[in-house]
């Protein structure tokens, strides 16, 4: 029971973490790094343009219509 509690709190922390980046772009467009294996500071790639970040929240700042989207 505590590891599921752990792991919920864990989620949570990391939802919470991700929201001012999900206003900027789609939670879609951020993949984890489909190449195998993939330098460690590129984990998280845009599938618009495949530009890659260490983090999600990097991810969906910097991906396309993350700024100026019409």
């Amino acid at each position: 029971m505590a590891t599921h509690t752990c792991q919920g709190f864990l989620l949570v922390l990391l939802l919470c973490s991700a929201v001012p980046a999900l206003t900027r772009a789609d939670v879609t467009d951020c993949i984890h790094n489909p190449v195998d294996p993939h330098p460690a500071d590129k984990i998280f790639c845009c599938v618009k343009d495949n530009e890659c970040w260490m983090s999600i929240q990097e991810c969906l700042a910097n991906c396309p219509c993350g700024k100026n989207c019409s």
